[in-house]
């Protein structure tokens, strides 16, 4: 995990020297079919006492009714997938600690980006990526409900941490988290949890990226929504089918505010033939040009086959 931060608009309405900016996982779907009575009723059941029983002629038992179903099998045929990520961050122009973090684990990808003071927004961000890492919602039967109970604890604990540091009130952070979620023994859903103006982009096969999530924010305005803002989390919670060879991208606000989708669109497609490491150090380097004054951090993950024996 990395961390850093920015310093200085104000996004709750503090005032311009307390404000900062950021800068760095089944039914059991079986089917049943049976011959039922294929040899019909017992011919000594229908005879007169006097009626001697004739020999039995050959029978063909009858096509079913019902077409037999196979069972599915205990292990998925399916390879499973894995993210192969990596995550970068750089310190904007307006100096100060960096207060971006972000962590790269195997399923679990975040960025959060610190609001509310130098110092307390870099606690924030930090608070908040270790707290979801810690719950592991990558690994929780629904991930959906682990995303869910991952963002509720992140928080609760970023709220809760100002009451033994008061110079602390008000810190807040965006969050965003990517888990690769298990169906029938294999990763085939991205489920990606979202609070704030950073951002998450899908691109199938590494090629024209898709914007995911949408900022909660007012457009050059303050931020609507964020971890340790209010007493319960508001989150968008989204699911997308995923595949070897896709990409996920996560960006702290640092890079949007400078490049406009068309450019970030483009860019993005020509780094999709590099590894993550590459990419993300790109897509960094690209911000810093463009002259990003809040903190930029990116992570990359690759959606690649898992060879690991099951």
């Amino acid at each position: 995990m990395t961390q850093g931060a920015p310093g200085g608009r104000d996004r709750f309405g503090f005032d311009d020297a307390a404000a900062t900016r950021r800068s760095g996982t089944y039914p059991d779907n079986r089917g049943a079919g049976g011959l039922g009575d294929a040899w019909g009723e017992d011919p000594a059941a229908t005879m007169a006492p006097d009626q001697t029983i004739p020999p039995l002629s050959p029978m063909v038992a009858p096509v079913p009714t019902v077409p037999l179903v196979a069972d599915e099998p205990d292990v998925s045929t399916s390879p499973t997938l894995r993210l192969a990520a990596a995550g970068r961050t750089r310190r904007g122009k307006r100096g100060g600690p960096n207060e971006d973090a972000f962590v790269v684990l195997d399923g679990l990808l975040a960025v959060a980006d610190g609001v509310g003071g130098e110092a307390a927004g870099q606690i924030a961000s930090t608070l908040a990526v270790t707290t979801v890492a810690s719950f592991r919602p990558q690994y929780a039967a629904d991930p959906r409900d682990g995303l869910r109970g991952a963002l509720d604890r992140a928080n609760r604990t970023v709220r809760e941490k100002p009451l033994q540091e008061p110079s602390w009130h008000g810190m807040a952070c965006t969050l965003d988290v990517v888990v690769l979620g298990r169906q029938h023994d294999t990763g085939e859903t991205l489920f990606v949890a979202h609070v704030g103006d950073s951002t998450v982009w899908l691109q199938p096969g590494r090629g024209r990226p898709r914007q995911l999530t949408t900022p909660h924010a007012i457009k050059n305005g303050p931020l609507l929504n964020a971890i340790g803002l209010n007493e319960e989390v508001e989150l968008d919670l989204l699911e997308e089918p995923v595949r070897a060879g896709d990409r996920v991208v996560l960006a702290s606000d640092g890079i949007t505010k400078v490049m406009k989708p068309e450019q970030l669109d483009g860019l993005l497609m020509e780094l999709g033939t590099m590894s993550p490491e590459r990419a993300a150090d790109a897509l960094v380097d690209a911000a810093m040009m463009a002259g990003a004054r809040d903190d930029t951090t990116i992570v990359v993950g690759d959606l690649v086959t898992d060879t690991t024996p099951r």
